[in-house]
């Protein structure tokens, strides 16, 4: 019965993947919730440079699941978080760090956001009753962030 159960939990520790100290693990992703503020630029510079030799970068955001487990993270902090997406290159053109378009079907924008104006960065907020927690803000703006990088 013990044996059953040790490689249980040996596949299972393979399957979800390694993650650096200090990161959380949800499916094959690795997550660093700072205890800093940033700008967005700079949360990115600290998630690319911080952790070296490992690479990371602000969280794109790419099904339901995952915007859940973030959400429900930021719920729990009762912080906001910077996420990797903004229109700096095309004003109202949502667009993850890695270059893919922001999915107008798979988003999960507060209602009324994106508001234009001088808000061109992506955070998500806590203070929301539902998942729909995507909002624009201020680049300049200090929040909290998440990093992102693959599980080993």
């Amino acid at each position: 019965m013990n044996f059953i159960l040790l490689i249980g939990c040996l596949l299972f520790s393979s399957a979800s993947g390694r993650c650096p100290d200090g990161f959380v693990t949800f499916g094959l992703s690795c997550y660093y919730f700072s205890h800093d503020v940033g700008t967005w630029i700079g949360s990115q510079v600290a998630c690319n440079q911080a952790f070296f030799p490992t690479k990371a970068n602000l969280v794109e955001i790419n099904d339901q699941e995952e915007n859940h487990f973030l959400y429900q993270q930021a719920k729990a902090t009762q912080k906001d978080y910077w996420v990797g997406a903004s229109d700096l290159q095309i004003a109202g053109m949502y667009r993850w760090l890695s270059g893919k378009v922001v999915s107008a079907s798979s988003s999960h924008w507060i209602p009324g956001q994106p508001s234009r104006g001088p808000e061109h960065c992506m955070n998500i907020l806590q203070g929301v009753s539902t998942s729909n927690c995507w909002n624009d803000a201020p680049c300049n703006s200090l929040y909290y962030f998440i990093c992102e990088t693959p599980a080993n």
